[in-house]
């Protein structure tokens, strides 16, 4: 599981938006507002960063976007 202390829990917790991480066998889904942002691997491969980078970004952008969608209505 990603544990609470990490950068993408952090990214989540900064949007202020519902979210949610669903467990799997092998991977996580994260979910934005139930919207499905990004799927984590447990792999045994180490930590990659680049990886939590490329998610964290995702989050922001789904984030950015329903914000913007929010304001238009």
């Amino acid at each position: 599981m990603i544990p609470r202390s990490s950068p993408t829990v952090r990214a989540l917790e900064e949007t202020g938006l519902p979210w949610e991480i669903e467990k799997g066998k092998g991977h996580a889904k994260i979910r934005l507002c139930g919207h499905l942002v990004g799927v984590v691997s447990y792999g045994k491969g180490g930590h990659n960063k680049r990886a939590e980078l490329n998610v964290i970004g995702q989050i922001m952008r789904k984030a950015a976007e329903l914000k913007a969608h929010e304001q238009r209505q």
